[in-house]
């Protein structure tokens, strides 16, 4: 049976043919040519925005914004509310089978909105729907990154630059954010908001630990929106903590009485936390968990990653049992599954099965999988004297893009498990190079000073914390990850390192 995003899609195909049978694509990139030019899309200099939204109904929550609150269902009014409310852009759903909405809904929107652009929110895939919202009064389009394979992707964007359009290309993992990310910056390209939504498109539930799960993966130089499950001024002061520039909210505008002052709210909750100081976190993970307590043991003391060991090992779980214990991880708490000298199909059952949120292995296996992988990858290198060399293949390689936003390679020493101990000047070199998580001979009364030598993005630990091969004291992962944050170091910026 096919997801609800695949239904969507092909709906959507279905209503492009058409159009281009009513309308051939010279005559419809003419009438678009023609309309006056859209209001540009302003984001404020206080560092947090809010795209609201206009749809009629939600295919999980059905009929949205009560028939005596709204009787007309007037899209102009409450577009114009919400611009007043100080929303940078209104999103108008005009997708008709599943949410109810029609283009005459962004026409009556974009008429009503002198001063602020409005979205065409819909599953496009053709370049005529483009030209379609365009010539409707739209100043921006919505395109889902999944919809689109690569060559459809650039012939979209295209279109939305020729016809003034800004975009906010929707993602929905890390593999879909990196991709949209490339995607904007190529030369040519229109003016790019990235997405990261929180629903699956499959079951329709949110997942909003999705948002801290691929805060580390956002790029530094394009805006990304967190959109789906935001309702409450804090959903937005905690999108804005971490890292996202604003956000969508629909269905929460919809369903309040009065949905400007909701707007307010959240615009004023985000603003005041983009405003706060950010210092770096160190990242902070424990290895080879065995036991629930263990995993109780790491998530209360405050580990941001929790690993699970699929490779041969006295700390090795089996796939079931792997599951069972992520299971007990909360939102928010990365869940990585662990791999030594793997077969590219072992990574890609594991991903299948176990559904981890990273997977970390020897990077020359997770290049074989590059782009086939769910999770997000933790390639490791290994200490000694071939160490610079394995950087220079891995910052080569398909890891390379997602290593300079800031995603984490994993360096160890030359065995893994057996408690031995980097040499701390290569690892302090290796930091300067690409953010680095580091393992290998670490326990709660080594970790501070290597830290201060060293400078990495993050701590792996496994032996150091137990009282005997794969089994974790609860006291020494408390001490360990209290002796990690006591050590104060921010790691290097890019600034630094270049």
């Amino acid at each position: 049976m096919p997801d609800f995003l695949e239904t969507m899609a092909a709906a959507s195909a279905e209503r492009a043919r058409a159009l281009r049978q009513r309308e051939p694509l010279p005559a419809l990139r003419r009438r678009a040519q023609d309309t006056p030019p859209a209001p540009p899309l302003v984001l404020s200099p206080e560092g947090f925005d809010l795209v609201a939204e206009v749809k009629r109904r939600s295919p999980s929550a059905g009929a949205l914004a009560p028939a005596a609150a709204d009787p007309a269902g007037d899209a102009a009014a409450r577009a114009a509310a919400y611009a007043r409310a100080g929303a940078a852009a209104v999103s108008v759903l005009t997708e008709p089978a599943a949410f109810g909405g029609a283009l005459e809904d962004l026409a009556r929107a974009a008429r009503a909105l002198p001063g602020c652009p409005v979205l065409r929110k819909d599953f496009l895939v053709d370049e005529a729907q483009l030209f379609e919202a365009r010539a409707a009064g739209a100043g921006g389009v919505l395109l889902v990154v999944r919809l689109l394979p690569g060559a459809r992707l650039a012939a979209l964007l295209e279109a939305a630059a020729e016809a003034a359009l800004f975009v906010l290309l929707e993602a929905f993992d890390g593999d879909e954010l990196e991709r949209a990310a490339a995607a904007a910056r190529r030369p040519g390209a229109p003016r790019v908001l990235l997405g990261v939504n929180a629903r699956d498109l499959a079951s329709l539930a949110v997942d909003p630990a999705r948002f801290a799960r691929l805060a580390c993966a956002l790029p530094g130089d394009l805006p990304v929106i967190a959109e789906s499950g935001l309702a409450t001024p804090d959903d937005a002061a905690r999108a804005a903590s971490l890292g996202y520039r604003g956000a969508l909210v629909g269905s929460a505008l919809m369903r309040a009485a009065d949905p400007a002052s909701r707007a307010a709210a959240m615009i004023r909750a985000g603003r005041d936390a983009a405003a706060l100081p950010r210092p770096a976190k160190l990242f902070v993970k424990i290895c080879g968990l065995t036991e629930e307590a263990a995993v109780e043991a790491a998530v209360r003391h405050g580990a941001d990653a929790v690993g699970f060991v699929l490779a041969p090992s006295p700390r090795r779980v089996g796939l079931a049992r792997a599951r069972a214990l992520a299971a007990r991880v909360p939102p928010g708490v990365v869940r990585v599954a662990v791999f030594a000298d793997a077969a590219p199909d072992e990574l890609l059952a594991a991903d299948a099965a176990l559904a981890p949120d990273a997977i970390q292995a020897d990077a020359g296996a997770l290049a074989a999988v590059a782009g086939r992988l769910r999770a997000r990858p933790l390639p490791v290198v290994r200490d000694g004297a071939a160490l610079d060399a394995a950087l220079d293949a891995l910052l080569a390689g398909p890891a390379a893009g997602a290593l300079a936003r800031r995603a984490y390679a994993l360096l160890d020493a030359a065995r893994s498990g057996a408690g031995l101990a980097v040499d701390r000047a290569r690892a302090a070199a290796a930091a300067r190079r690409t953010p680095l998580v580091l393992a290998g001979g670490l326990a709660p009364d080594t970790v501070e000073a290597t830290i201060r030598a060293v400078r990495p993005a993050g701590v792996d630990v496994s032996s150091g914390v137990e009282s005997a091969p794969g089994l974790k004291d609860p006291a020494r992962i408390a001490a360990f990850v209290a002796a990690a944050r006591r050590a104060g170091i921010a790691p290097r910026t890019l600034e630094e390192k270049r």
